[in-house]
């Protein structure tokens, strides 16, 4: 669903669309493109964001807008419970947003990163189905727990034809093992149940071979060990 659209400067566009996981469910995103496209079709980017960031974020705004000027359509999603996919106040969804779809998952049986893997594989067939773009030629990307989306979902969906997580890169058995001493493992958000009774992160990004990979790593980001790395 289209809800607006609006002239970014002399030569983009940014559209607001709602993409819809299931009947009832849909995930906000802003999908940036030129104003005054070529006759070809053109490349795109799938952009994950980080916790707790969103589709509003000015940095990835101003992102999308190089990746314009460069020859792609960029998409920015809103993961729940981020950005408008939760009625919470904006410090709320900060402090506890996470935690609390999460628990609410957990009771449900679902996974939080299994939930944005949908989201964003959704947002993929929505790409794929515009007329400006080409389908072969959509790549994904995202920092921090965006990066997790993007490796989880681009070894899952092989219609992706290039992957970039950023700033994601551990194991999640050093994870548990080094996270245990400082945060105790606090937040289960990234976790899909039972993950290492069938493989780890590095399993999923051999999963993404032969297609091109970009692995950056943050050497001071506790959160992703630099020994997983």
């Amino acid at each position: 669903t289209l809800r607006a659209r609006t002239h970014l400067g002399h030569n983009a566009v940014c559209e607001r669309v709602d993409v819809y996981v299931d009947q009832d469910y849909a995930i906000p995103c802003f999908v940036f493109s030129p104003l005054h496209p070529p006759a070809q079709k053109m490349p795109a980017l799938l952009w994950n964001p980080g916790w707790p960031q969103d589709k509003w974020d000015r940095a990835y705004q101003e992102f999308a807008l190089r990746m314009v000027e460069l020859g792609f359509i960029t998409l920015i999603l809103d993961h729940a419970p981020f950005g408008e996919t939760t009625p919470y106040a904006p410090e709320d969804k900060f402090r506890t947003g996470m935690t609390q779809v999460m628990g609410m998952g957990n009771v449900l049986g679902y996974s939080q990163l299994g939930v944005r893997a949908a989201e964003t594989m959704r947002c993929g067939e929505y790409l794929r189905s515009r007329a400006d773009v080409d389908a072969n030629r959509i790549a994904i990307a995202g920092l921090c727990q965006g990066g997790m989306d993007t490796w989880l979902v681009a070894a899952l969906d092989d219609s992706f034809c290039a992957a970039a997580p950023l700033l994601s890169e551990s194991t999640f058995a050093v994870h548990f093992a080094e996270m245990a001493s400082y945060f105790a493992n606090a937040d289960s958000s990234p976790f899909p149940f039972g993950i290492l009774k069938v493989c780890d992160v590095e399993h999923l990004h051999a999963a993404i071979a032969p297609r091109p990979l970009l692995v950056r790593a943050n050497l001071t980001d506790q959160w992703w060990p630099l020994s997983g790395f």
